[in-house]
Formats: structure tokens, C-alpha cells, sequence
């Protein structure tokens, strides 16, 4: 079985190649077996070269499994510095304007009770002299009468105050529940979902925090003036 027949691909011996292989292509198995072992050696190398190719490739595929966890991890970090930010900036504009609203409910329950007391005080003046002409009324001595009717008859016209249709408005902070109300609508467009998903890489989290912080930095409540100051420190 010294001979190897390539027609067949077998070994096979003299007397088969005489016979049933004659003419066919046949070397020695020894001259096959040298011919093969470059083939396997060839056909080894490729495959080690394309071990170390998948091994390289395996190796960046975990670095960027690795860059994706990292990437996603910095995302959600600044994602929560940004909303904690933006808490932060909702916090302190809940407190400006509770400061506004009550500073503003001070000075205009103040003027409410200046003009309440004023009127009062008409009501007294009013009910005296109703008094006093009543009494004057009643009164059936002539010369009595008409020594006192000049002193009693000049009833001078209340006059109303310029300012007493103010305290009608009974709604006097609907423009900064209309405000709130704008400002919460902008958020929301700015936080719905549709916002997640159309964003293209996690990093673009991080201009979020600039736009919420111009969106709170706008003055929504432009109608209700700063609070006048009382103190000299409030003054300087």
C-alpha cells in the first residue's frame, strides 16, 4: 500500500496499479503524504491566523461592551446631577414665588384694610351726624331749630375712593397659576418620552440640563413686581 492513487484518492498497492488503477494518476504515498503536509501546514496557518483574528475581534467587542457600560453609567450619573439640578431650580423658584405671592398678599390685604378702616370710620362720622340730624328733626322749638339747622344741615357728599373698584377683583393671582401652568406645560415637552427616544447617544443628556436651566431661569411671573423694601438692609 506504497502508492497512493489520486484518480481514487486511496493507497493502494504494485499489483492494483497494474490492474484495476491502471492509467490512472498514482505517486508514491510518500511523495502524497509530503504534498499533503504542506496543504494541512497552508490550511493550519489560515485557520491560526483566523483564531487570532476572531480573538482580536472578540477582544474589541468586549472593550466596547465595556465603553457601552461605562457610557451608560456616566449617563445615568448626569442625568441624575441634571434633574437634581433642575429639582434644585424648581425648589428655589417655589420659594421666590411663595415669597412673591405672600409679600404680594401683604401689601394688598394692607391697602384693603387702610381703605376698610377709612370707611369705618366714615360709617362713624355718617351714623353721628344721621344722629344729630335726627335729633335736630325732632326738634319743635323754632329758635332752637333754626340756631342749630346751619351747624347740622351741611352734609358734605361721601365720596367714594378712587381705588375702592380694586378690591372687587377677586382673582387676584390667576396670572401666576396661568404661569405656573405655562411653565409646567414647557417641562413636560421638554421631559415627555418621545424626547428618550429620538435622542441619538446618552450623552446628549447632558444639554438637557442647560435648556431646563434657561427654561426656569425665565421670569414667568412678570406681574408681580419685587416687594418693596422697608428695612435699611432691605434698601442696600
Amino acid at each position: 500500500m506504497k502508492i497512493f492513487c489520486r484518480t481514487d484518492q486511496q493507497c493502494i498497492c504494485y499489483l492494483c496499479s497494474l490492474d484495476e488503477h491502471k492509467g490512472h494518476d498514482t505517486v508514491s504515498a510518500a511523495a502524497e503524504w509530503n504534498n499533503k503536509q504542506q496543504v494541512v501546514g497552508m490550511n493550519q496557518q489560515k485557520i491560526q491566523q483566523r483564531i487570532q483574528d476572531r480573538e482580536k475581534d472578540v477582544r474589541m467587542l468586549q472593550q466596547e461592551v465595556d465603553a457601552i457600560n461605562q457610557s451608560a453609567d456616566k449617563a445615568v450619573t448626569n442625568s441624575e446631577e441634571t434633574f437634581k439640578d433642575l429639582i434644585r431650580l424648581i425648589e428655589k423658584r417655589i420659594s421666590d414665588v411663595k415669597q412673591q405671592i405672600r409679600s404680594k398678599q401683604t401689601d394688598e390685604v394692607r391697602k384693603v384694610r387702610d381703605l376698610e378702616e377709612k370707611l369705618k370710620q366714615e360709617l362713624v362720622e355718617l351714623r353721628r351726624r344721621s344722629s344729630e340730624l335726627e335729633q335736630l328733626s325732632q326738634t319743635e322749638d323754632h329758635i332752637q331749630f333754626l340756631h342749630n339747622y346751619p351747624l347740622m344741615s351741611n352734609v358734605s357728599e361721601s365720596t367714594k375712593p378712587a381705588d375702592i373698584t380694586s378690591v372687587h377683583h377677586l382673582q387676584y393671582f390667576d396670572d401666576v397659576t396661568v404661569a405656573v401652568s405655562k411653565t409646567r406645560d414647557k417641562l413636560q415637552d421638554i421631559l415627555k418620552e418621545d424626547w428618550i427616544k429620538t435622542s441619538p447617544r446618552p450623552k446628549d443628556v447632558s444639554g438637557l440640563r442647560t435648556e431646563l436651566r434657561n427654561l426656569m431661569d425665565v421670569n414667568p411671573f412678570p406681574t408681580l413686581p419685587p416687594a418693596e423694601p422697608k428695612t435699611r438692609a432691605e434698601f442696600l
